[in-house]
């Protein structure tokens, strides 16, 4: 029997696995062999099992039902898994020190839930964490407390959110951040300190202001990206304009600028209108007054 069938056979027989699936609807799937790694284990009989698989992606059945989950719940999940996932769910709490049990986890995808905060030591625990997936969630603020223990995070997806404030200690924070994901928010601005690891930072579909598009150029470089990722009617800002490549809307000064400009552009174009007819009335004129000199010659 193939290998990798009998590592499911295992995890889909064993209590634990049972419990976890019908208690929490939930599935696990893709056992892959590894030498080098193993997901890490509190039974022996587990552990002689699970010893050569890398990686077992923690899935939803019915992710409907899943509006939470505790220490507990994630106690077992990193069990057996290395990729925590719940997409297109109605998740909207994550407990203090869930992933306090989870040292191994080396992703958490929880893109399309209905999470709007995560409270302090959330994240606590994940020491091996390089993918973060918040995506198309509820959030509004990143703060500080997001992050600790997250010193190997290499990539941070925070696309399609309400996000109007990020620390500026974020680079900080995560020594190892290479992307950044921001695309599709509320944010005006970008606070935190440019960084060598960070290689790219979206941007695209946020308000920022217009007045501060050059300085953000020249702060980040190239490694600011204002590509948006999907399709145009899918942005979640209204009225931006594209600056140098990146979308912003027009601050009130701006905008009072160009309706001044407009206005001179319009009574400029008004006097020369005028001048145009005063010429033509003058040409007319003189050529009336030619006719009339050439008649009366002719009379005489």
């Amino acid at each position: 029997m193939n290998k990798n069938l009998l590592y499911s056979s295992f995890f889909f027989q064993s209590n634990l696995v049972e419990d976890f699936i019908f208690g929490f609807n939930m599935r696990l799937i893709d056992a892959c062999a590894s030498q080098s790694k193993y997901a890490p284990t509190q039974s022996k009989h587990a552990s002689t099992q699970l010893k050569e698989c890398k990686i077992l992606q923690a899935h939803k059945m019915n992710s409907r039902s899943i509006i939470s989950f505790t220490p507990e719940l994630m106690q077992k999940v990193c069990l057996c898994t290395l990729n925590f996932t719940i997409h297109d769910g109605a998740l909207s709490r994550i407990e203090p020190h869930s992933f306090k049990s989870c040292p191994k986890l080396e992703i958490v995808s929880l893109e399309n839930n209905k999470i709007k905060m995560i409270p302090e030591n959330a994240f606590i625990g994940l020491v091996s964490l390089k993918t973060l997936d918040l995506a198309g969630n509820q959030i509004e603020r990143v703060e500080d407390h997001w992050f600790k223990d997250m010193s190997k995070l290499e990539h941070l997806d925070l696309q399609r959110n309400l996000i109007n404030f990020i620390t500026p200690n974020i680079v900080e924070l995560l020594p190892k951040l290479k992307i950044l994901v921001l695309f599709s928010n509320k944010l005006k601005g970008l606070n935190f300190t440019e960084s060598d690891q960070l290689v790219e930072i979206y941007v695209a579909d946020n308000p920022f202001n217009c007045s501060d598009v050059d300085e953000m150029i020249s702060k980040y470089g190239s490694k600011i990206n204002g590509t948006f990722i999907g399709e145009e009617d899918a942005k979640l800002n209204s009225g931006l304009v594209n600056f140098n490549g990146i979308d912003c809307q027009k601050t009130l000064k701006q905008k009072n600028y160009e309706s001044e400009h407009i206005l001179i552009v319009i009574m400029v174009a008004w006097l020369v209108s005028c001048l145009n007819v005063i010429l033509w009335i003058y040409l007319i004129r003189k050529f009336i007054l030619e006719l009339i000199e050439d008649e009366t010659e002719y009379e005489d």
